[in-house]
This record gives C-alpha cells, sequence and structure tokens, in this order.
C-alpha cells in the first residue's frame, strides 16, 4: 500500500518538492505518512494523492508560513503507540527556539475516533474516512525555547493508535512566528 502526492503550483506551472518527515505501516497493513514542504511557490496550487491497492484514505493539509526555507524538519519521534482515549507520543529536544511542534495520530481500529488537541495543543485537524474508521488527527503549537517536548491527544471512543511530535524550525529572525492555514 502506498500513497502518491504531487503538488501542482497552478499558478506559474511550476511544481514543489514533498519530502517526507515519517512513513510506516499500522497494523492492518495500512500505511500513513507525514509530508513536508519547505517553500510552497506562491498561488493556487492542486494536491493529488493516489492511493494504491484500494486501501482506505484520510489526507489533512496544513499550510505555515514562517518558517525556515531550507533544512526545516528538526525532530521526529520514535512511534508511540497504544490503546485507549489518551495518546501521547515519545519525546523530541528541539534545537532552536521558536520551534513549531506538530502532534500527528493516526488511529488504525476502524473505528470512527475523532481526535482533540492535547495540553499545550490547539488547533486539532481531524481527517476521517467514515467508511474505513480511519482517522488522522493533527494538533500544534509554537515553543519559545529549546527542550524536550511531547504530544497528547484524546479521542471519543477506545481504539488502538499511533502518534508522534514532530519540531520544525521557525525563520529566524525577530519578528518571524509561524502562522498557519488548514485546508481539509
Amino acid at each position: 500500500p502506498t500513497c502518491t502526492i504531487t503538488l501542482a503550483d497552478n499558478a506559474s506551472g511550476g511544481s514543489s518538492t514533498y519530502s517526507a518527515a515519517l512513513s510506516d505501516v499500522t497494523s492492518d497493513g495500512s500505511r500513513y505518512s507525514l509530508f513536508y514542504i519547505a517553500q510552497v511557490k506562491s498561488g493556487v496550487t492542486t494536491v493529488t494523492a493516489t492511493f494504491s491497492l484500494n486501501r482506505q484514505g484520510a489526507m489533512v493539509l496544513v499550510e505555515y508560513s514562517g518558517m525556515a526555507t531550507s533544512s526545516v524538519l528538526d525532530q521526529t519521534s520514535a512511534i508511540a503507540t497504544g490503546t485507549g482515549t489518551t495518546q501521547t507520543s515519545n519525546s523530541i529536544t528541539t534545537t532552536q527556539a521558536d520551534a513549531l511542534l506538530i502532534g500527528f495520530a493516526m488511529q488504525d481500529s476502524h473505528i470512527a475516533a475523532i481526535f482533540a488537541a492535547g495540553t499545550d495543543y490547539g488547533n486539532a485537524t481531524n481527517a476521517l474516512n467514515v467508511t474505513g474508521g480511519l482517522t488522522v488527527g493533527l494538533e500544534d503549537r509554537i515553543v519559545a525555547s529549546t527542550g524536550s517536548y511531547t504530544a497528547t491527544a484524546t479521542t471519543t471512543v477506545s481504539c488502538a493508535w499511533d502518534m508522534y511530535v514532530l519540531s520544525f524550525k521557525a525563520l529566524v529572525t525577530a519578528t518571524a512566528v509561524p502562522t498557519r492555514r488548514v485546508y481539509v
């Protein structure tokens, strides 16, 4: 099971290249990935995902500004897994202040579960595939100093889950603070 993702910059006819921040397989064989782009070309864009082998799919697109223009991915935690209504990632240690942290969770119990952002996180975004019971949850926060961080979340029903936390570097200027736009 694979997913191919392309992004076309419709305004200028160019394209941007995605990098995989993480990719894994759930206990039922479904694959999930988190991709990012360091510099998206301005203008209207079209994102296309092609899933192979008739697997269930769910997609969340989030755009942040004020991020570093190269080497933007700082840290990715090891996978944390469990069952229940509370999810907690393994920890990471950021290397830069004003980092963007993203908590990324996926449940593979084939139960429609809605994620809510955990302590100190906000902007919970869910992608839900109702027929397959596949839910992908994403939450974020900005941290002012370097340190050790985890991500936590809760779900509306008990389910098997996988969870990560990732950090992304902000642009190093006095006025740059990452901001967010969501496309679901």
